[in-house]
């Protein structure tokens, strides 16, 4: 597996926003397939972007903790970036979990499921509601 930088995470989430707005155009037709994935892109979106947040934090963190100024070995400093590496840790995980489940399925599956969405009979608004 490849490491997880800072970089590659961040241009995962890019493609996960591209998805995201894919799939809102393709949910519109109604099928619970395209839904379940919409839902899971969204959250990972959600998973990746709190974790890239944490990761501008650390940064800046660390730039002012080594500043000319900054103390050394502050023991507040080391307990917060001890506390945000876990956080991601934790943010990484949960969006590798998501992300298997999200990209589980094979293209050509998800394109024939498409094609038989577009083939199935839609049903009018009106006639949905029943009136």
């Amino acid at each position: 597996m490849r490491r997880s930088t800072d970089e590659r995470l961040h241009e995962w989430r890019k493609q996960t926003k591209y998805l995201l707005a894919e799939l809102d155009i393709v949910s519109t037709l109604n099928t619970d397939e395209f839904a379940r994935r919409r839902k899971r892109s969204r959250r990972l979106g959600r998973r990746l972007g709190d974790d890239h947040d944490l990761a501008v934090l650390n940064r800046k963190i660390l730039q002012y903790a080594k500043g000319a100024n900054a103390a050394s070995q502050n023991a507040a400093v080391e307990e917060l970036l001890s506390r945000l590496a876990r956080r991601r840790k934790a943010l990484q995980d949960e969006a590798r979990r998501l992300g298997r489940l999200l990209y589980s399925a094979k293209p050509n599956d998800l394109r024939k499921k498409f094609e038989k969405s577009l083939r199935a009979p839609q049903q009018s608004p009106r006639r949905a509601q029943g009136q």
